[in-house]
């Protein structure tokens, strides 16, 4: 980020860091103001507009060119979209040709099958309800399981504090002056990780949470034990087992379907 400035909105809300020339430019031309000197910071002084809500002619009025050539490819058809329409019959019976058993269904067919079945619309009825015979289905569940993917979390280059801003550390040094430094990104553990779903023990009354064993998922690992999250506030401690290690998905139930 040593190329780049920082720069917040009129309601000091972060926004995407910019680059030294246009920084020289936004306080030339008296847009914006240091709001801080390190990290070296920029205030607007009007509401930021983004650009996808101007229209493309005021986008581009100082482009003539770039704004002819975009509206006369926009007047053509989608040439791969319609490649992939006139095709996908014919990939179908290609497919069916091998002898292995091939389905297909639409969003027509669902709709039709949802309809014939009384079932409230839900994504997870339209898969269940692309039936070929175009016969009305019966679940045998109200309240399926939802598995969503959430990564591993690895992708953190950089501690960022509350604003979105690389987290940074003060310290002096043996002269006693001040020296700022960016803070290092989390230290891996391999004994606990964030996401990981355990019972807590508390054996002692906290600040805000009384003694016992509560359910929690683990926020940050510490160098001995977990830091978990109880009605809203950060508990750290050594006492507990794991239910559930992360891998990576999250498992939910979905509200119950009264039908």
């Amino acid at each position: 980020m040593n190329n780049y400035v920082f720069i917040i909105d009129t309601n000091k809300q972060p926004l995407k860091p910019t680059t030294p020339k246009r920084t020289r430019e936004l306080l030339n031309k008296g847009k914006a103001a240091v709001f801080r000197r390190y990290p070296f910071t920029l205030i607007l002084k009007q509401e930021y507009q983004p650009k996808g809500s101007q229209s493309i002619d005021k986008f581009l009025s100082e482009q003539p060119e770039i704004l002819k050539k975009i509206k006369s490819h926009g007047k053509k058809p989608l040439a791969d979209a319609a490649a992939v329409n006139s095709t996908r019959n014919q990939i179908f019976e290609m497919a069916s040709n091998t002898g292995l058993l091939i389905q297909a269904g639409s969003v027509a067919l669902a709709k039709l099958v949802r309809a014939k079945s009384n079932l409230p619309k839900a994504h997870w009825i339209d898969a269940a309800a692309n039936s070929i015979n175009e016969q009305p289905i019966k679940l045998l569940t109200h309240q399926p399981l939802l598995v969503t993917c959430k990564g591993q979390g690895n992708r953190q280059a950089v501690r960022c504090n509350s604003s979105g801003f690389p987290a940074i550390t003060v310290k002096k040094d043996n002269s006693g002056k001040k020296v700022v430094n960016v803070m290092k990104p989390k230290q891996r553990y391999t004994h606990a990780k964030a996401g990981d779903l355990v019972n807590v023990t508390l054996e002692k009354d906290r600040k805000h949470v009384k003694s016992g064993t509560y359910t929690a998922r683990v926020k940050t690992p510490t160098l001995t034990g977990v830091e978990v999250k109880i009605d809203e506030h950060r508990i750290s401690t050594k006492l507990f087992n794991f239910i559930h290690r992360s891998d990576g998905y999250s498992y939910s139930f979905a509200n119950v379907l009264s039908i």
